[in-house]
């Protein structure tokens, strides 16, 4: 079956239920760390591509993009809540709105995603 998540050994007893509970919906599951951690990694092994490639809109808001940012930053939606001046549900609105605008399901494919558009300059 393979796995439907991934988190950090050094994770808090609820953080970790709540990550059970969502894989247990049929969601995916990744720690904010790992997330960073891959978008380096594929930084790194494509550095030209990510150069090479004009930033596309597809519709996303501008909010939008700052908050993919956010993402491929590996942050956290209360983190993207903070530095945007938003509420956390906001966040999750402009998550969902991306990832039906991109036709993504996970974030380690939105971040993946900024980093391939070019979205990783942009602030936050």
């Amino acid at each position: 079956m393979g796995a439907a998540g991934y988190v950090l050994k050094k994770i808090a007893a609820d953080t970790l239920a709540d990550a059970l509970l969502k894989v247990q919906r049929g969601e995916s599951v990744i720690s904010p760390k790992m997330t960073s951690r891959l978008v380096r990694d594929f930084q790194a092994r494509h550095p030209t591509d990510i150069v090479a490639v004009e930033p596309r809109q597809d519709g996303i808001s501008p909010r939008e993009q700052e908050t993919l940012c956010g993402l491929a930053k590996g942050w956290t939606n209360s983190e993207i809540a903070a530095e945007l001046g938003v509420a956390e549900s906001t966040v999750k609105a402009h998550i969902q709105n991306i990832f039906k605008k991109a036709g993504l399901r996970t974030r380690v494919q939105a971040a993946l995603y900024a980093v391939e558009h070019g979205f990783t300059d942009q602030t936050p």
